[in-house]
């Protein structure tokens, strides 16, 4: 009887580790994601702003980020347990992150400039685009957009898009484009997504610039018509 109560205990104990192990996790992307998405908009987004995206596929980098962070604070809460049984296993990956720790770094700052330098910030009269290339920023007027090109995606790329995922493609002079609905990082009336681009589009049409629009699967985002009418 002893042994199966200790056994119960052992496999209860197992599990509530892993919940709280799964849970702190959750916790911790969804904060780094919050904090750079802050960070993000103290540096870039000005008060004078409609809206502020940011941009593909830089965008996907983030979860890269997390994931690697996540990973390596798994890593070194095992070889904590690790270094207190003074186990070769540790003594083995001790030197095994000595030898590749300044390139980790590397690494993670690189991604971490990459994701937080991918932000455009739109305007009714300008739009200014950072990346990693451009840190300062590279403003373009309305006259300098050559196209919009508007539409419904009809199928899947895993990490890329999704399927029924409405775009609005915004195309300048120097044939650099931006999504402004890939990820849509805030905006300052605080309206739903929809009525920010239709009210932006109509603007955009205002003043006369080249749109091209598609009402294919646009059963998918019923809400997006008005826009691609």
């Amino acid at each position: 009887m002893g042994i199966i109560l200790y056994k119960i205990k052992e496999i209860l104990k197992f599990i509530t580790k892993w919940i709280i192990i799964f849970f702190s996790t959750i916790i911790l992307f969804f904060g780094v994601y919050i904090i750079i998405l802050k960070l993000q908009e103290f540096i870039f987004v000005p008060k004078d702003y409609f809206m502020w995206t940011i941009n593909s596929p830089q965008n996907k980098v983030i979860f890269i980020l997390e994931f690697i962070w996540i990973i390596f604070i798994m890593y070194k809460a095992s070889m904590y347990k690790e270094k207190k049984k003074s186990s070769d296993f540790y003594k083995k990956n001790q030197k095994i992150w000595k030898k590749h720790r300044k390139s980790f770094i590397l690494v993670n700052i690189v991604l971490l400039y990459a994701v937080i330098t991918n932000v455009s910030v739109i305007d009714y009269s300008k739009i200014k685009t950072y990346s990693i290339f451009h840190p300062l920023g590279k403003e373009y007027s309305i006259e300098d957009i050559k196209s919009i090109n508007t539409g419904v995606y009809g199928s899947r790329i895993p990490y890329i898009r999704d399927k029924g995922q409405f775009y609005y493609k915004i195309k300048f002079n120097d044939d650099s484009t931006i999504d402004i609905n890939n990820y849509l990082g805030g905006t300052k009336e605080e309206m739903e997504t929809y009525l920010e681009i239709e009210k932006l589009d109509k603007y955009f049409i205002s003043k006369g610039l080249s749109k091209t629009s598609s009402m294919k699967n646009i059963e998918y985002v019923d809400r997006f018509k008005r826009i691609l009418q």
